[in-house]
């Protein structure tokens, strides 16, 4: 499955524990192969230094953030 994160996940984070759950479920489905996630260079890197997601998925975003192209 493709998914494309938004910006708008970033005011979640600190408003809702559920996007918190759901970016770390996210992660791991990625780290296990199961889907493509994509999202603008700034959302990768807010996830990738998020303190609230776990060091796993701050792993996982973070290797997303480096495989983006720049522009």
């Amino acid at each position: 499955m493709l998914l494309i994160l938004d910006s708008s996940l970033i005011d979640g984070l600190r408003t809702n524990p559920n996007v918190v759950d759901a970016l770390d479920l996210i992660a791991h489905s990625r780290r296990l192969g199961n889907h493509i996630v994509f999202g603008k260079r700034e959302v990768m890197k807010s996830l990738a230094t998020c303190e609230l997601l776990s060091n796993s998925s701050r792993a996982v975003y973070t290797k997303l953030y480096n495989d983006l192209p720049f522009y």
